[in-house]
């Protein structure tokens, strides 16, 4: 009988290479990086606008309110108690009545400008872009430029044509 030395179970060897480990490249890390903070600006520039359009708008068009919305603001941020609300609203209220009378007094000769640089600037265009620059100018101008209420103490300004 032939005998065959029994022959050792080959063992698993180890693979001396490490598995290959696919690399991200750099470039899809900047890509993703750059979409993520274009992402972010179009989405702070929504929330600016949104908030611009909501709030500031209001205190623009209705500039007789500002100080009742102002002082609970500035007492809920400063913990003001009583006494120095009662002082900081006389404060506001008196320099907010100086600046609706500055504002009635500037804003007839600005909108004197802009109505110049409208009609200047459409005289250059022609008839379609005309349309549309006038009725983006209107609409800015009716935003940003509302006719003013009448001062509690005056008549009220003529409209604006």
């Amino acid at each position: 009988m032939s005998t065959i030395p029994a022959q050792p179970a080959e063992e698993a060897k180890p693979n001396p290479q490490p598995p290959v480990r696919k690399r991200r490249s750099w470039i899809k890390s900047l890509i993703l990086a750059f979409i993520v903070f274009l992402a972010g600006s179009v989405a702070g520039g929504a929330g600016t606008l949104l908030f611009v359009h909501r709030h500031l708008a209001d205190f623009i068009r209705n500039p007789h309110e500002a100080p009742q919305k102002i002082i609970p603001i500035l007492k809920r941020r400063l913990g003001l108690d009583p006494e120095q609300t009662a002082k900081i609203e006389t404060i506001i209220r008196e320099h907010h009545r100086n600046l609706q009378e500055i504002r009635y007094e500037t804003t007839p000769r600005v909108r004197t400008e802009i109505d110049a640089i409208q009609t200047e600037v459409a005289d250059v265009l022609n008839p379609d872009q005309r349309e549309l620059w006038n009725r983006r100018m209107t609409q800015l101008t009716d935003f940003w430029f509302p006719t003013l209420p009448p001062p509690p103490h005056q008549t009220p300004p003529p409209p604006h044509p």
